[in-house]
This record gives C-alpha cells, sequence and structure tokens, in this order.
C-alpha cells in the first residue's frame, strides 16, 4: 500500500469514516490507507463522511474486509461470533450479507463447520442441509 501510495503520489480511494463522540471521526474502511498516508506524511487524505451507527458500521467494515486478500477464514468466523456476541439477532443481516462466503467457507474449511452453523443458529438463519458434495 505504501509503494502504491508512493508512487501515485496520494491515496484514489477516499477512506469511510463516520462522526463519534467529540468531534472527532473513526475509520470504518481505509485503516491501511490512512496508516500508509501517515508513513508517507501526507497531511490531506481524501474521506467521505457517512454517518453509520454502530450495526451499520460493523456491516461495512465486515463486508470491505472480506475483500482484503489476506483475511483467513478464520478472521471471518471469529468476526462474525463477535458481531453476533454484540449485536444478537441484529446481527443476522450481516450473516445473510455474507451466507454465500460462510457457505464456501464450511465447504472448504469443514474445521470452521461447526463454528459457521452455530452462527447461522444464534441468527435464525437455516443451514441448507441439502447442500453438501456428499454422494
Amino acid at each position: 500500500m505504501v509503494d502504491s501510495i508512493r508512487t501515485l503520489g496520494r491515496i484514489v480511494e477516499p477512506l469511510v469514516v463516520r462522526p463519534v463522540a467529540g468531534g472527532l471521526y473513526e475509520i470504518v474502511q481505509g485503516e491501511t490507507r490512512w496508516m500508509a498516508a501517515k508513513q508517507l506524511n501526507i497531511e490531506i487524505i481524501p474521506v467521505q463522511v457517512i454517518p453509520f451507527d454502530d450495526h451499520e458500521s460493523s456491516i461495512v467494515s465486515v463486508i470491505g474486509n472480506l475483500n482484503r486478500e489476506a483475511i483467513q477464514p478464520s478472521e471471518v468466523v471469529t468476526w462474525l461470533e463477535s458481531a453476533v456476541s454484540e449485536f444478537g439477532v441484529n446481527a443476522a443481516e450481516i450473516v445473510m450479507e455474507m451466507l454465500p462466503a460462510l457457505r464456501e467457507i464450511a465447504a472448504s474449511h469443514p474445521e470452521q463447520k461447526d463454528r459457521i452453523n452455530a452462527i447461522l443458529l444464534s441468527c435464525g438463519v437455516e443451514q441448507d442441509e441439502g447442500n453438501t458434495d456428499e454422494a
């Protein structure tokens, strides 16, 4: 990221931030870009301010993180467990948004299947028992 920003001389994609108490802002997406800009002493960074609530911020953040290449399946599952713990059944929206990715993780990483099933159950999301590769 640092090399990319150094080559271009600026950040191309704005950070997404939300206002929080005390006139401050919290980064929802783009923390890596922000850290790279700090390292390069770039003082002006493009941002998009969106007044997300905690729930919306979590959804946007996790979806953005899923697009990162380096995220591990266990990190996705751990994050969702935290979201379910924090938001309860309201986390169902996040889970539904991520359902295809969760099914892919369960299929390719069987060690995560029980954790994923627990997440689905806690959000009231039906498990697709018929969707197996076993014949």
